[in-house]
């Protein structure tokens, strides 16, 4: 009996120490586990948020919040996310998903990333992640561990001394996966079975439980892989976008150059009264044309976010000149009377972009003089200061037809046109106020505008400028020049030498021809070549003053043309001659591209007669001298 008393003490014990080791072994894998749950599901949420954040940074550069939410819908394919946010910068909601509603609200752990655009931030993503499944799981999984503890204890009572051994070995190889899994984040690992029931159980709920993770981990992998490749797609669309409306700009302004051309040639021929509104009607048409391309080439760049400012001094009265000379005869055609009015305190020179507000500025009269059929287009501009800030508020004023409120919310939108109808009475893309909108609220102002159906509009806008010198006088814009004349401004009169080398690479024919016949009004002839390698080899054939180089061409282009051409220029061969750029491209950085490239100027196509007579008497010798 003593001995009895002793075995069933002994049995006890080791029944008690081996249920201790039992409950510490599970307590620690049921702890690490949940833990490893609970950081792969925080880093999964942290994976998500990361590249969704990523992939919105297009839809808020275009203020696009359709595709924001179509981005944040893909979300739905985790179980774990239960809602998201996206917050513009210091403009509030820009778009956000509620995809399920949790069980508490307490374990909802929010997730933030900034979403930036080289450098700057365009705003915050959040992504609120259930945790709770988390503790969900490790509650279930504490309940099994302690009937698997009670049951191994009370087998370990009756079968301490037999199967003491056999109980150990798998505990202790369970105990050796748990930490293996933990520090290597494999969870292909498996336990094998042994000769006790109870452990085997362990073994296969802790089975169990890798295959949950590593099956959710090749759903996260499979997840990040889809939002990669919306990503890269997102962004190809972008790129080509980009890409078709630069060659389309090229293709298009290519003929249009003919047209232009030929029409600037036909303007300093004898006309009589009916050719010359024939003639009037042809450059109107072109000059529209040529303005829906540079709309659509400013949307791309704005889309993209390429477009960039420049500052530097510029008059607002001689801008406001310009708009007044542009539209004079188009508001004389109209009989509609068109003034311009400057406020007095309105400084001489002020700095900004006068290209980005001059183009603004055009849009908005334009418009209004579009839909204004009787009495007048008024322009003013006066001063307001606002925390210091010196700021220019030009308004456009009409007495048009007016727009109704219900189209009021979406005016600024792109493509949008407030007359649908099949009998409207202004054409136009849909793109003007779209792009001044952006571009007003590039150069940190604001833009509005108030109406009423029949009684007319007013369109303003408000930009932020530097004064560079004061202005002591009053002044009132009065009577401004008149819009430039058809009629011949070139005499016939030779201005330059016939003998001065003047070289041209141009693959069009019809360039070929209408860049001939100009540079033929000053007494010029020029030798023309098809391309690049052509251009190199007469070029150290004969002194050359100026050359005019296409940029694109097949056999050579005019790019590596030019640097040839400096290559020679370096060993003495027409180390003068000036080389000018000639282009269909006209973004705003080709400019700078090429004259980084050596180019003294740059001429876009369709080439204007003035600005080839200004590089003419800026780089050659006139006869007279």
């Amino acid at each position: 009996m003593a001995t009895k008393t002793i075995l069933g003490q002994s049995a006890s014990i080791v029944a008690w120490v081996t249920g201790g080791v039992l409950g510490v072994v599970l307590c620690t894998v049921l702890g690490l586990s949940c833990r490893q749950y609970y950081l792969a599901t925080v880093e999964q949420g942290q994976t998500i948020a990361r590249l969704t954040a990523e992939n919105l940074t297009g839809a808020l550069a275009f203020e696009d919040p359709q595709t924001a939410e179509i981005f944040l819908q893909t979300l739905s394919t985790s179980e774990h996310v239960v809602k998201a946010t996206v917050v513009r910068s210091g403009q509030g909601v820009f778009a956000d998903y509620e995809i399920r509603t949790p069980q508490f609200d307490r374990l909802m752990l929010p997730l933030n990333e900034n979403i930036t655009l080289e450098n700057e931030v365009l705003g915050e993503f959040t992504l609120w992640v259930d945790v709770w499944p988390a503790f969900r799981f490790g509650l279930q999984w504490a309940f099994f561990g302690l009937v698997c503890w009670i049951a191994g204890t009370f087998v370990a009572f009756l079968l301490a001394r037999k199967f003491y051994e056999q109980i150990s070995h798998p505990i202790g190889n369970l105990s050796s996966l748990m930490t293996g899994v933990a520090e290597r984040e494999d969870y292909t690992q498996r336990i094998s079975d042994g000769v006790i029931e109870e452990v085997n159980d362990l073994g296969r709920a802790f089975n169990g439980m890798l295959m949950t993770i590593q099956d959710r981990e090749e759903r996260l992998r499979r997840a990040i892989s889809d939002l990669e490749q919306a990503r890269d797609s997102a962004q190809a669309s972008v790129r080509s976008k980009s890409a078709f409306m630069a060659n389309m700009s090229h293709e298009i302004r290519t003929p249009m150059n003919g047209i232009l051309g030929m029409a600037s040639l036909l303007s300093k021929t004898d006309m009589t009264e009916q050719q010359i509104r024939y003639f009037k009607t042809m450059e109107d048409s072109a000059q529209s044309l040529l303005l829906i391309i540079d709309d659509l080439l400013d949307f791309s760049e704005l889309e993209s976010g390429k477009m960039t400012l420049v500052e530097e001094p510029y008059s607002p009265s001689d801008m406001l000149a310009s708009v007044h000379t542009f539209f004079a005869e188009t508001a004389k055609e109209k009989r509609v009377e068109l003034t311009v009015t400057i406020a007095s305190e309105i400084p001489d020179k002020v700095l900004g972009d006068p290209r980005r507000v001059r183009q603004v500025t055009l849009n908005l009269v334009g418009n209004a003089l579009k839909f204004t059929e009787r009495g007048r287009v008024a322009v003013t501009v006066n001063e307001r200061l606002e925390g210091g800030a010196r700021l220019l508020r030009f308004s456009i004023t009409d007495t048009g037809i007016g727009i109704a409120e219900a189209k009021h919310g979406q005016l600024f939108s792109e493509f949008f046109q407030a007359d649908f109808s099949s009998t409207r009475r202004a054409g136009g893309s849909g793109l003007g106020l779209a792009i001044s909108k952006r571009l007003v609220n590039l150069m940190g102002g604001t833009i509005d505008f108030y109406s009423r159906v029949d009684e007319g509009s007013t369109f303003w806008f408000e930009v932020p400028v530097v004064e560079t010198i004061a202005n002591p006088f009053n002044r009132a814009l009065g009577t401004l020049p008149p819009k430039r004349s058809i009629e011949s401004q070139v005499t016939h009169e030779p201005l330059f030498p016939a003998d001065t080398g003047v070289l041209v690479a141009e693959d069009s024919e019809v360039n070929q021809l209408i860049i001939k016949e100009m540079l033929g009004l000053y007494g010029l002839h020029p030798d023309i070549v098809s391309n690049g390698r052509e251009a190199l080899a007469v070029f150290s054939q004969k002194a050359y003053a100026l050359v005019l180089m296409d940029i694109q061409m097949p056999v050579m282009d005019g790019v590596e043309a030019t640097n040839r051409i400096m290559s020679l220029q370096k060993d003495g061969v027409n180390e003068h001659c000036a080389i000018v750029g000639l282009s269909a491209h006209a973004t705003r950085g080709d400019r700078s591209k090429y004259l980084s490239m050596g180019m003294v100027e740059y001429l876009t196509k369709p080439i204007v007669i003035e600005e080839l007579e200004r590089i003419l008497k800026e780089f050659l010798i006139p006869a007279h001298d």
